[in-house]
């Protein structure tokens, strides 16, 4: 059986391992905004979102943190071949610290974004308001970018146009002659097919 190489115990132990470390990192600097009160006590709704925001990031950073070291623990106690069956056959919950750290960070970057909106600067200058709140979605979308770009495989075929290329490349044009150079060639070889 072949299985990714993704799927073999150190790589699951490294996941697990740097996501605990950034889930716990991102939901300490989720829980300084919060520390102060003011922003789930205010009557403004920018900062009343923003705590709320934060309150959830905290609490998904959180949990991806705990969920990742109950992992590696789980994991580290498994042989190489059962941590790889464990993987295959549990990949929905081998993915929660994941998921749930990306929550986190989307509503930490949505929460920063409003921190800067509602900031006294911010309100002074509705333009930087704006602009600040563009910045965040800005940063957000290229998050998702990134992931997708990261969590798409990238296939080892050919591209249709390398196929047709290569075929008519390698194929004989009669019984007698093949060609030796690309299609698009203008040498004298070429000429004579």
């Amino acid at each position: 059986m072949s299985v990714p190489r993704e799927y073999n115990k150190i790589a699951l132990l490294n996941d697990f391992t740097s996501l605990g470390v950034i889930g716990a990192l991102l939901g300490g600097f989720a829980l300084s905004t919060l520390e102060s009160g003011e922003l789930l006590q205010s009557t403004r709704t920018s900062v009343m979102w923003t705590g709320v925001l934060m309150y959830f990031a905290v609490h998904c950073c959180t949990f991806s943190a705990i969920s990742s070291w109950w992992l590696y623990r789980h994991i580290n106690y498994l042989s190489e071949e059962e941590a790889v069956r464990w993987k295959l056959e549990r990949r929905l919950i081998a993915k929660v610290p994941m998921v749930s750290f990306m929550m986190g960070a989307s509503m930490y970057i949505s929460g920063v974004s409003l921190v800067g909106y509602s900031s006294e600067m911010g309100l002074e200058s509705p333009q930087l308001s704006k602009n600040v709140v563009y910045i965040g979605a800005g940063v957000l979308c290229m998050s998702a970018t990134a992931y997708l770009m990261m969590a798409t495989p990238l296939s080892s075929a050919p591209l249709k146009s390398e196929v047709k290329y290569n075929a008519s490349f390698s194929n004989p044009v009669n019984s007698s002659k093949q060609m030796q150079c690309p299609p698009s060639c203008n040498c004298a070889k070429c000429a004579q097919l």
